[in-house]
Parts: C-alpha cells; structure tokens; sequence
C-alpha cells in the first residue's frame, strides 16, 4: 500500500473516531431528516378532506336527487342542506360551512341557469382546492342529452391522480432536508479542528491537501448518503410515494448533490473556522433558498423576474426538477442528464474555492485575512 493510501487511511480512522465521539453529528445525519420528513410530510398537507358544503335548493326535483347523491357519497364533502338564503349566508359568515353550493331547478337549468357557488376566500388555497373539488364532483352529475352542464370539462390529472399534496411536496422537500444535513454536518468538519487547535498538527504533520480534503470529505459525503437511503425508505413506507422514473438517474442526482452540499459545507468550515458561525451559515445560505427559492414549494414562474433568475442561478433548483421526474413522472433523460451536468459543474466550483482556503489556510495559519 502507497504512502498516500496509508495516510489517507489513518486519517480516515481519526474522523470517523471523531465523528462516533460527538453524537450531535449522528442526531443532525439521522434523527433530524426523520423529524422534518415527518413535519414536511404529515404538517404540510394541503389536502382539505372533507369541505364543508351547503347545498341551498329552491325545491327539489330530479337535479337535486342527483347532485345529493354525488356529494353525500364523496369523501371529500361534508354536506348539509338549507333551503333559506339567508340563513345559508349567515353559516358562511360564521365559517360554519366552505361553500354554499345554489342549486338550480331542472327547470331552471333547460332556461340557461347555471350553479352559482359562494365559496370562503379567507384561505386563498383552500378557496382554490373547495372550488376544484366542486367543479370534479359536478363534472360528475349526469343529465339527460338534451340538458347538459355548460363548460363541462371532464379531466384528469397526470403523475398525480389522486391530488395528493405528499406526493407534489416531499420530493422537493427532500432535496432540502439533505442541503441541511449535509451542509450543517460539514460545516462542523474543518471548523472543529480549528477550534480545538488541531489544524496546526495536521499541518505540521505533512499532511497533503488531497489527503486533509478526501479524509474530510468522505465521511460526512457516506452520511449523507445513508441518511437519504433513510429519507427514501421512510416516503415509501410512510406515504408510498412512487418512483416511475429512473432509479439510477435518481442515485445519480443524489448522489452528486450531496457531494456538492459537502463541498459547500467544508469550505464554509474552513473559511469560517469557528462550529457556530459555519453551522448558522450552512443553514442560512443552502437550507433556506433550497426551500424558498428552488421551486420545491413554489414555482419560480409565480415569483418576481429578479428573484426567479436568483433561484435559477442556485444547484438546489436543478437537485428538485430531477427529483420530480424521477419520482414522479419519470420523464426524457435529457433534462436529468443536463441537471446532472449543471450539479458537476457547481460541484467542481466549490472543490476549488475548498482547496484554494484550503491552501490559505495552511499558509498563513487560522487567520485567512
């Protein structure tokens, strides 16, 4: 075995001794991605089940029959009936109810009338999930040939059926969940040597770059990849989420991030030099855009034009368009093989802003400036 592999070896023993010592590292690399998994998973359900509806008839005919048999027998509503208009109006002024849902006549309808639905707007999304689960139950109502429904659409949604907010938040949530713990476990890496003063007895101990940054580098890049192994199984047992896509394209992608998070992390310790300031910096600079800014919540298309070309510019944006795919929709390989690239290359970035402090700071000692 070579000088490099020796070394290399011993140092590699050394971090991972360091690593068993300190169990906050452990916490951070398992106990915390199965906390926010479950907060992200179970705490951010969009999923309103089941709306509270009033139906407000005139009288009952025929129409009416129908339209009560298609809500009752949804789980999505909880219906309740009331004939006075102004009584209807005053449950929903109370928020006693979602919607009020008027009815129209068979009668009604032939002369043109429509359904007219007075929904609460206080919550903007569930004012927009209420009215799409009234117009899916209504696109359900049959009538006769000659009386159909106006502007009756009947569709479907791809790679989502069923609507679930799991499925549409947790691949993207997970590209964020391992930003914070690969970033916030790295970032400990260098830093803790310069804090405990022994950065200066590796130095003086001929240690070579290469050796110094693959000894930091592959454990905590190992950790990582075990906790998102974690992240996977937990989704599939916990919310069944699917994987149509491709699996080594999903490995890939994960695993080339998370390379890249731990390249941010140590140049973030080593250029911060103290555990505290590089922790809130990993967590400030990669934890909060990969969720804001990423598009893993909010679409980069509904954002100013300023801080949508902030988000494009940021490799958490490209992590969660693949993930989707390849959980989702499994789509054509040339934007995974892109995004891929695009990961390397910001990969390769923070490789050489690590070894050029790096470099520093075995030159001039703990103080870079």
């Amino acid at each position: 075995m070579s000088a490099f592999l020796h070394r290399l070896r011993a140092l590699l023993i050394k971090e991972w001794l360091q690593i068993m010592r300190d169990k906050s590292i452990l916490a951070a690399a398992f106990i915390t991605p199965i906390l926010l998994l479950c907060i992200y998973g179970y705490g951010m359900n969009m999923d309103i089940k089941p709306v509270r509806v009033t139906l407000v008839v005139s009288e009952a005919d025929p129409l009416y029959d129908e339209v009560r048999a298609v809500f009752t027998g949804s789980p999505y509503f909880a219906v309740s009936e009331n004939r006075n208009i102004p009584q209807a109006q005053a449950r929903l002024q109370a928020h006693q109810t979602d919607a009020l849902l008027f009815v129209p006549s068979l009668r009604q309808v032939q002369q043109g009338e429509q359904f007219y639905a007075a929904i609460n707007g206080s919550a903007a999304l569930a004012a927009q999930l209420t009215l799409s689960y009234l117009q899916g139950a209504l696109a359900q109502i049959k009538l006769t040939p000659q009386v159909q429904l106006r502007a009756n659409i009947n569709s479907r949604a791809w790679f989502n059926p069923d609507n679930k907010s799991a499925f549409y938040l947790l691949p993207g949530q997970m590209v964020g969940i391992a930003t914070l713990v690969c970033n916030v476990i790295a970032s400990l890496a260098i830093a803790r040597e310069c804090n405990r003063g022994t950065i200066e007895a590796l130095f003086a101990a001929q240690v070579r770059l290469p050796e110094l940054l693959l000894s930091k580098l592959l454990p905590y890049w190992l950790l990582s990849l075990a906790a998102v192994s974690l992240l996977i199984i937990l989704m599939q047992v916990l919310f069944a989420l699917p994987v149509r896509g491709s699996i080594g394209f999903l490995a890939a992608t994960l695993a080339l991030y998370c390379l890249g998070c731990c390249l941010f992390g140590l140049w973030l310790s080593a250029l911060v030099q103290d555990q505290f300031l590089a922790c809130e910096y990993a967590i400030i600079l990669s934890f909060l855009p990969a969720i804001l800014l990423s598009g893993a919540v909010f679409d980069l298309r509904t954002l100013p034009w300023g801080i949508a070309l902030l988000g494009s510019l940021l490799p958490p944006t490209y992590a969660v368009e693949s993930i989707k795919i390849c959980f989702l929709s499994g789509g054509n390989s040339d934007i995974l093989w892109t995004n891929l690239a695009i990961i390397l290359g910001y990969c390769l970035i923070f490789l050489l802003l690590l070894s050029r402090t790096l470099i520093k700071l075995r030159r001039y000692g703990r103080k870079l400036s």
